[in-house]
């Protein structure tokens, strides 16, 4: 037998000018001489076939195209783990010939004469980064790490420091590899493994202690369903934080009570889940409290009931197929939700309405909402958006049995549905009068908000009438003309007539006042912030 062959195996990995793939046969092919390995790459369009050649199959691929046959000496089988931490933080003895040498390091001037360039203080900064005792952060990242052979006093001895790993795109072929890695670095708790084709144990249970000290975990785009993922639970029973984007994960379904039990955070973008059927299980999960959803072709949310994802403080569900405001209604459900991502879906992208309008109600429907899309949530935002939800969706409330006597209101079971938290919202804020429900003309007369501006450095009070439209700023280069103070040096605020509304700020220039809800009657606080 070839050389070349004697150290490959099937099941082990290789890389073929940077492309990875897994042994799945070694030996000779009719009709052709010599020993061939049969390779199925990560990257099905580099294959030719399935695993067949002259109509005789060798291998099996997962795809059609999956397969190629290579001579053994073509292909790379990768380096030790410690042989590549030494070649990318390990010292270089020769410091003066790699930073003087006239090919590596020079410029030239402007008589065309190469003037060679000296490192200043390079043999420091080459000591510093070969301590490898002190790394605490390393990346090997595409380097072929395929094992851990070197002697255990190698890893031990120099690498006793590291806390987070990068071994993501490599050719480690097993978790029993990773396992006695992990094993001999006692401060490792985030460990990448992505882009990896990772074989999993027979027996998860038995490498669980080898983990004990791992805490976050990525295996993005690994090739895993979800019972695969379940496996790693099982092989992970410390882990807080599971990023799983880009693989074959279509179902969820019910969670060993052994799995994910202090998982706090868990990625699962861009796998095709399609129905929030599939990701109710989760909901179990005692305390889990960001879940990222992104691109993951989903189409509705169910919450079942409010017990269900009762930890969950952040949902990402950007770039998705919502379309209807009955799926954000069963947000209401999430109790401690804080946090939510909801662009680029078509709730969110509807024509018929501004995307203000639209960021209004979303803050309204979700009563603790602090972060949306990323932007937070002001409390005069959270204000105005109330009081306009209660305009909004006041004729509607009556028609299906509102009442502004509190003992005769009895709005419909449908009504109620569609909007969840109305009834609150009259409590917080009085049932909406019926001025206050009706249409606004668009004529400028009946735009016009009669309000008192009052500076309170001088105790000063105007009656003016002003367009609903005006943004903060255009209200403080009116404010500026009247009481001499430049919009810079101003605070705004205002207070509603209503027994016992709050003074609400006045905190965005591009904000309009029909955006806070300022209404007639309404007062105008100016304070002045002086700069010395």
């Amino acid at each position: 037998m070839e050389e070349s062959v004697i150290n490959i195996g099937v099941g082990m990995r290789v890389s073929y000018y940077s492309n990875h793939g897994t042994v799945r046969y070694v030996g000779s092919l009719t009709s052709s001489a010599g020993s061939w390995l049969g390779i199925e790459w990560d990257e099905a369009s580099r294959g030719r076939h399935d695993g067949s050649h002259n109509g005789t199959k060798y291998f099996s691929t997962s795809s059609p195209t999956g397969g190629s046959f290579i001579r053994p000496k073509k292909v790379d089988t990768g380096v030790a783990f410690f042989d590549a931490l030494i070649g990318r933080y390990g010292k270089v003895e020769d410091v003066d010939r790699i930073v003087n040498n006239k090919n590596d390091m020079f410029v030239v001037g402007d008589n065309k004469k190469v003037v060679t360039v000296t490192m200043v203080g390079a043999s420091k900064i080459n000591d510093k980064q070969s301590q490898l005792d002190k790394l605490s952060e390393v990346s090997l990242s595409g380097l072929n790490v395929s094992c851990c052979q070197s002697p255990s006093s190698d890893i031990q001895n120099n690498c006793n420091n590291i806390m987070i790993l990068d071994l993501s795109n490599t050719l480690l072929s097993a978790w029993t590899m990773v396992a006695t890695l992990v094993e001999q670095l006692p401060k490792l708790h985030v460990l990448n493994l992505s882009d990896n084709r990772l074989e999993l144990p027979h027996n998860p249970v038995s490498l669980s202690f080898k983990f004990s000290n791992l805490s976050n975990l990525y295996l993005n785009r690994v090739g895993y369903d979800w019972s695969q993922v379940l496996l790693c639970g099982l092989m992970l029973p410390g882990l807080t934080a599971l990023h799983v984007c880009y693989n074959n994960i279509k179902t969820i379904s019910s969670i060993d009570s052994r799995c994910f039990q202090r998982l706090e955070t868990f990625n699962l973008s861009g796998n095709e889940l399609v129905d929030w059927n599939y990701v109710v299980a989760l909901g179990q999960l005692p305390c889990l409290q960001y879940l990222i959803l992104q691109e993951c072709s989903l189409g509705n949310i169910i919450i079942p009931t409010t017990e269900s994802f009762s930890t969950l403080t952040s949902l990402s569900l950007s770039t998705n197929n919502i379309s209807e405001w009955s799926d954000v209604n069963e947000l209401f459900k999430v109790k401690n939700l804080t946090e939510l991502k909801l662009s680029k879906n078509p709730v969110t992208q509807s024509s018929a309405m501004s995307p203000e309008t639209i960021r209004q109600l979303l803050v309204a429907k979700l009563p603790k909402l602090q972060l949306l899309n990323g932007s937070m949530v002001a409390h005069g935002e959270r204000h105005g958006a109330e009081i306009d939800y209660l305009k909004r969706f006041g004729v509607e409330w009556l028609r299906a049995g509102g009442n502004r006597d509190p003992g005769m209101t009895q709005a419909s079971v449908e009504f109620l549905r569609e909007h969840p938290r109305y009834n609150d919202l009259i409590t917080k804020f009085g049932a909406p009068e019926d001025g206050e429900l009706e249409v606004k003309s668009s004529a400028l007369k009946n735009a016009l908000i009669s309000v008192v501006i009052h500076c309170i450095a001088t105790d000063k009070q105007l009656s003016k009438k002003i367009p609903g439209s005006f943004t903060v700023q255009k209200l403080k280069a009116m404010i500026s003309r009247l009481f001499k103070i430049q919009p810079s040096e101003m605070k705004l605020s205002y207070t509603s007539n209503k027994p016992g509304a709050p003074k609400i700020e006045l905190d965005n220039d591009l904000r309009t006042l029909y955006f806070y809800s300022v209404e007639t009657d309404d007062t105008i606080l100016v304070e002045q912030s002086l700069k010395y």
